[in-house]
């Protein structure tokens, strides 16, 4: 029989075992949120009045097209929840933006599309762009691309929004197992709706972008995303940063990694820092074409997107967590990066267990440095089965708010977690 929880509240005390948490009413907690299918997390943000995430509903893990349903939910600060929809039918909501009178959500739409001489089935997907209101409800919808009549598929990776209220998203098109490429899109506030005031593909021709799940608004206007560039040929990738001045092309765009034949770099997420951005992902080393082993790597950009290639770090989950490119003990992926009012910043991700390190599957893994990169401390949290994390967040008192999916034995709940400022679950 599954185990159901909604709005089910852990508290960690001296230990990070998720399975040994008690319920108690405090600072730090985390919540798990469950349903009669498996619910899978992609994005959360932070407004003033709680913790608005967006994923799936499905059947099927193994096969995210039987039946997906689009959930986005909102918590109070303390996890606790307000409303939830779950009623959007196939639709995988992917990204999350707070606006002042509601919320801007990027979502895919799948449609099954038979071919009428092998009758074969095929799946396409469509980018969904939603205004919704305070309470969830959808109140204005723009689709690109009509995946009932098109071989390619959009698909979208994040969203966010400038100062003036236009908002940002970025996307991948699909047009064959080899060939991707990335989009962006500019909405213009028009009335109590939007208008798309601009749109641009950006193609390598003999490579594809991989975009990771953030998207910024530098202090110029130009918006700056990551984006992991792949050469499907001979599998090599690195870590690239478009800069794009909407209506145009690159003004510029940073790289990292691109002459290193012994290393992949997948680039997941940037965000502000003081003088320009921090970006997160994980360093695979190759042996051949085969990843041997993974690290955090931490890199810092200048605010016109260049890369600061002599700030780059590199972070293991084993005994040395803070070491050199080329060694690991531990393999683990960096997934998030959020600053810190201190002037540093939070790293966030996974390692998978080792007979040393971890409590079975995926943990959770957290790396703290300051506005260098250099390391102050390390946790882990996590159970028997896979905890990872896909958004973080600093809070008002200074601690920290992660969101991503659980899953044991198989199935999977969304959850919010709450640490205090050292990364703890005590307070």
């Amino acid at each position: 029989m599954k185990k159901i929880f909604w709005c089910v509240p852990f508290i960690l005390l001296a230990c990070s075992n998720l399975e040994d948490a008690a319920p108690e009413q405090r600072n730090s907690f985390i919540y798990f949120y469950g349903s009669d299918q498996n619910m899978i997390s992609y994005a959360s943000a932070m407004d003033t009045e709680g913790i608005v995430t967006v994923g799936v509903k499905t059947s099927s893990l193994s096969d995210l097209t039987k039946d997906p349903k689009m959930v986005v939910m909102k918590t109070d600060l303390k996890g606790k929840s307000i409303w939830k929809h779950e009623d959007y039918e196939a639709r995988f909501g992917k990204a999350i933006k707070p606006i002042t009178d509601g919320y801007l959500v990027a979502a895919d739409s799948i449609i099954a599309v038979t071919d009428p001489d092998t009758q074969a089935i095929s799946y396409k997907y469509a980018c969904k762009f939603y205004k919704m209101d305070t309470q969830g409800n959808i109140l204005t919808k723009y689709s690109l691309a009509s995946v009932a009549t098109s071989s390619i598929s959009y698909f979208s990776n994040s969203i966010n929004t400038d100062a003036q209220g236009n908002a940002y998203l970025i996307g991948t098109i699909v047009k064959g197992i080899n060939n991707k490429s990335a989009f962006a899109v500019k909405f213009k506030p028009v009335g109590t709706g939007y208008s798309v005031e601009w749109f641009q593909d950006f193609d390598l021709q003999t490579r594809g972008f991989d975009n990771g799940r953030s998207v910024q608004v530098s202090p110029s206007g130009n918006i700056l995303w990551p984006s992991s560039v792949k050469n499907f040929i001979q599998g090599r990738s690195y870590a690239a940063f478009p800069y794009v001045k909407p209506g145009g092309t690159f003004d510029n765009n940073g790289l990292f990694g691109e002459t290193d034949d012994t290393n992949n770099f997948i680039i997941n997420d940037i965000q502000p820092s003081a003088l320009g951005f921090a970006a997160i992902g994980t360093q695979y080393t190759l042996s051949g074409n085969n990843a041997v082993f993974s690290n955090f790597f931490f890199v810092l950009l200048d605010q016109q997107g260049n890369v600061q290639k002599s700030s780059a770090k590199y972070f293991d989950a084993g005994a040395n967590v803070a070491l050199g490119q080329g060694t690991s003990d531990v393999e683990d992926s960096g997934i998030a990066v959020t600053s810190s009012a201190d002037g540093g910043f939070l790293l966030t991700g996974y390692l998978t267990s080792t007979p040393s390190r971890g409590n079975g599957g995926k943990d959770i893994l957290l790396v703290k440095v300051d506005a260098f990169g250099g390391f102050q401390w390390t946790k882990t949290y996590g159970g028997s089965g896979d905890e990872v994390v896909n958004s973080a967040m600093q809070t008002a008192d200074g601690g920290y708010l992660l969101s991503g999916t659980s899953t044991v034995q198989n199935f999977a709940s969304m959850f919010v977690m709450k640490l205090n400022s050292n990364g703890e679950l005590k307070d």
